[in-house]
């Protein structure tokens, strides 16, 4: 389970990185292997260009009984 606040920011040395790319990659790698993810998003939907299994939190409150919900959803 991925919790965001956005995303993915990533500096070498000062510059941006391609870490959009990394992590889309590294997601249907890990997805192939059948391994499960859900990206939850806190007060943002960009988890739903990562994760193929996502929602979003828009109040934080709500992020423990969201995050079980998905948990069961599994």
């Amino acid at each position: 389970m991925v919790l965001s606040d956005g995303q993915p920011a990533y500096l070498v040395h000062g510059r941006s990185s391609n870490i959009d790319g990394a992590l889309k990659e590294e997601v249907k790698a890990i997805t192939k292997e059948g391994i499960e993810t859900v990206g939850i998003g806190i007060q943002t939907s960009c988890v739903k260009d990562y994760y193929p299994n996502h929602c979003v939190v828009n109040n934080v409150s709500d992020l423990a009984g969201t995050a079980l919900d998905q948990v069961f959803k599994l």
